[in-house]
């Protein structure tokens, strides 16, 4: 009887969460009359992006010329600084979790983390998050605390991406794209620095949810640690793409700090940017504005085509390695039996 009753409750609590997971996916990509003007919006914006970005590569073909071979050591180098800063992520995660009273291994947050960013491509940029969200509940880790770390991990990056940016190439970067980026930074400055205004934003959000807030949280020297982690991400990342233009196009080491700004703003443009699934067309047009006073507007053009596969090729070989570790690395007993729930 005690048994019926305590397989009953389960039966309950994960219907519930399933019924608040759909809630949460239709309520976020809007299929109110609301929802689908704002919809509309994102594509307009999204085309006119397109067409700006499509104008530029037309106008410029006759400089584009023969692409040349890239140097196979460079490239090379490039991917494995891409991947190693990437791989950073993971550890991010794995930290601001494991404060908020959970834990997953590193092998499997690759997993976590980078299954879902398959999903950017995705109109609608909630379902990076709905997938993560899944993948986390799978772990054995409760949707709201799930929900807050992907938030704080986001905001941290997003803070890392533009400290990065005004350290690197700071007069460049206003020069080019306006001060609108020391409004980002500022905004996220103010929300770290006052780690009670994160929380309570995050609370506040979990109770309007019907969910319990949060009671364990990071300290303020805990969140510089992410966000120091996240700016090591950055100028890997950053040193990454510098190589992989280096691999095609002569360069100096002189001329490192103003190039990985530019694909650093390139990223804050392409995560800001909500009409635009996985920055497409916003990332493309920041790297044309900022290349091509580098290289010309040729060389601008095949570097940025090239990028974008370049990046969607790791991030498909940590999402490979990822879905490898979610099979064959071992799972937290919480996990086990949260699997056993949801099969059940």
């Amino acid at each position: 009887m005690i048994g019926d009753t305590a397989d009953s409750s389960d039966e309950v609590r994960s219907s519930r969460e399933r019924e608040e997971a759909l809630a949460f996916e239709t309520a976020s990509t809007g299929k109110s009359p609301s929802g689908r003007l704002a919809a509309g919006i994102r594509w307009l914006l999204f085309l006119v992006v397109l067409v700006f970005v499509g104008r530029y590569v037309m106008v410029h073909a006759r400089d584009v010329g023969s692409v040349p071979v890239p140097s196979p050591w460079l490239f090379g180098a490039s991917t494995l600084v891409g991947l190693a800063g990437y791989s950073l992520v993971a550890v991010a995660y794995c930290f601001v979790l494991s404060r908020h009273g959970a834990e997953v291994s590193f092998p499997r947050m690759v997993g976590v983390v980078y299954l879902p960013q398959l999903a950017k491509y995705v109109p609608g940029k909630i379902w990076t998050i709905v997938v993560a969200m899944e993948l986390f509940a799978r772990e054995g880790v409760a949707r709201r605390v799930a929900l807050v770390t992907i938030a704080l991990v986001m905001a941290a990056g997003l803070l890392a991406n533009v400290l990065t940016t005004l350290l690197l190439g700071g007069e460049v970067i206003l020069r080019h794209f306006g001060p609108w980026t020391f409004g980002i930074a500022l905004g996220s400055l103010v929300a770290f620095a006052f780690p009670p205004c994160f929380y309570g934003l995050s609370n506040w959000g979990l109770r309007l949810l019907g969910k319990e807030p949060l009671s364990a949280r990071l300290s303020l020297w805990e969140l510089l640690l992410v966000v120091i982690t996240l700016v090591v991400t950055c100028l890997l990342t950053g040193t990454a793409f510098f190589l992989l233009l280096a691999s095609f196009y002569p360069v100096s080491w002189d001329q490192w700090p103003t190039i990985a700004a530019i694909f650093l703003s390139a990223q804050v443009a392409g995560f800001v940017a909500l009409f635009a699934p996985a920055g497409i067309g916003v990332r493309e047009g920041i790297l044309l504005m900022g290349l091509q006073g580098i290289v010309g507007p040729g060389p601008a053009i095949v570097v940025t085509g090239v990028c974008r596969l370049w990046q969607t090729a790791i991030e498909l070989m940590l999402a490979a390695i990822g879905w490898i570790m979610l099979r064959h690395a071992p799972a937290s007993s919480v996990a086990e039996e949260a699997r056993g729930d949801s099969s059940s």
